[in-house]
């Protein structure tokens, strides 16, 4: 009797706690690294969590540059939700326009820039705006510079001194003359050492972007858009391209992925628009898209003639209050599987179980009756064909 209780009691909980939630997780900016619950996942923003547990979780989204974030999250029993959060700047942006006459550590800005915290100094003339990190132990030169000299005029001065009115033993200093020279040697290694890496840090130092991957991708695509409308595709592909080979981290970024793909589509660029959505999928799941991505997807391996990775595709479909219902997918899935019955008749049962399974569901949709028709029609037709 114990181990009936036990086992009832474990098959609650195990149900309670591995019942399949859904968390998506987006952020802006882009490409963010995710934390689950103090465990860094592999993971960017934005990101679909397929296999978190019932309860509480702590999600925290961190990128360089930004001060990260941390938030509570309780997921339900089949709960589908969306995350989404806005990181500070860990710094104060500053945005140039897109102009020439810029230049920041001797190299052309040709977009907006992102100025972390730090010291710059700005000299600007009528053609030439020149910005430069000033090296952060470059005050300690500054000193050195001034102190060596001063220090080395002072031991020279000792040491000769000693070394001309010594009477006792001519050429012997003191300890306090050696001691200067000593210290000033001390002074200028350390100088030397810190020009060393001073050199270093200026090859080394990279333009941070993060403001260039917010506000610059936006246009691009506001301009695609229009030339979508316009019914200018190639004109909005080579916007849209500008994005996708220089802001992968852009919050746009997925959404210049789709408007690519679905203009490939209509080229008749159907692998090229095929390994789009797969990105997508896989390594930008935004829910605003990510549905259509993978209904796209699987409409395109329909047309291959996959037809068996065409219904796997629908198996990822997220549902959620906008977007395909149900029914629309329940659907599709009859349409796959009535073109993969027309190339193997051995589908036949597995066809009329999608098509009773429609029946049965939607009794109250406006469609009801053309589904009774198409299931009437398909056993009629199997059954004439047995005849036969």
């Amino acid at each position: 009797m114990k181990k009936i209780v036990l086992i009832f009691i474990f098959c609650i909980i195990s149900t309670f706690i591995f019942s399949e939630t859904i968390l998506f997780i987006d952020s802006t900016p882009g490409r963010a690294d995710i934390m689950v619950d103090g465990v860094i996942i592999s993971q960017q923003t934005p990101a679909l969590l397929r296999d978190l547990t019932i309860g509480a979780h702590n999600i925290e989204l961190s990128k360089s540059g930004y001060i990260a974030d941390e938030i509570s999250v309780a997921l339900l029993e089949n709960d589908i939700k969306i995350l989404s959060q806005t990181l500070e700047y860990g710094s104060i942006p500053l945005l140039f326009p897109v102009q020439d006459g810029v230049q920041i550590n001797n190299k052309n800005i040709q977009e907006m820039l992102f100025l972390e915290n730090g010291e710059y100094s700005f000299d600007m003339d009528p053609e030439l705006l020149q910005i430069t990190p000033i090296y952060p132990w470059q005050k300690i030169i500054n000193g050195l510079n001034v102190s060596i000299p001063i220090i080395s005029i002072f031991s020279g001065a000792l040491t000769v001194n000693e070394i001309y009115n010594s009477h006792d033993s001519p050429g012997d200093l003191s300890v306090f003359t050696l001691s200067t020279i000593g210290v000033n040697a001390v002074l200028i290694a350390a100088d030397i050492l810190l020009y060393f890496t001073r050199d270093k840090y200026y090859k080394n130092y990279s333009l941070p972007t993060a403001a260039i991957e917010i506000e610059y991708p936006n246009n691009l695509y506001d301009i695609a858009e229009d030339m979508v409308m316009a019914g200018k595709l190639d004109s909005a592909l080579h916007y849209l391209y500008k994005i996708i080979e220089k802001y992968p981290n852009a919050n746009i970024y997925p959404n210049a992925l789709y408007k690519t793909a679905k203009i490939k589509i209509i080229n008749g660029d159907i692998e090229t628009a095929k390994a789009f959505l797969e990105t997508i999928i896989l390594e930008y799941p935004l829910p605003s898209i990510y549905n259509s991505a993978v209904k796209s997807l699987s409409d395109i391996l329909l047309r291959n003639g996959q037809y068996r990775e065409s219904l796997e595709q629908l198996d990822l479909i997220v549902f959620m209050e906008a977007g395909f219902s149900r029914e629309e997918i329940d659907l599709q899935r009859y349409k796959i599987l009535n073109k993969w019955y027309e190339t193997d008749s051995s589908l036949y049962v597995q066809l009329k179980k999608q098509l009773e399974s429609i029946v049965k569901q939607y009794t109250n949709s406006p469609y009801y009756n053309f589904y009774v028709e198409i299931l009437l029609e398909l056993n009629k037709n199997y059954n004439d064909s047995s005849v036969q």
